[in-house]
């Protein structure tokens, strides 16, 4: 049975996500610059960009 200190540093029962999702990056962000910033942690297999932008309303 696991300890309860590793109950807290883990409590997700699911093995972690390969996926990664980046929010937030400024209007100029490259794909090709983005891949090369991920290279170091794990290789790249695919990558989607997405152009939604948030509006003021009101």
């Amino acid at each position: 049975m696991a300890s309860a200190s590793s109950q807290q540093q883990f409590p997700y029962t699911q093995p972690p996500s390969k996926v990664i999702c980046l929010r937030d990056l400024p209007g100029n962000a490259r794909e090709e610059e983005l891949v090369e910033l991920e290279k170091p942690f794990s290789k790249i297999v695919n990558t989607v960009q997405s152009t939604i932008r948030k509006t003021k309303v009101g």
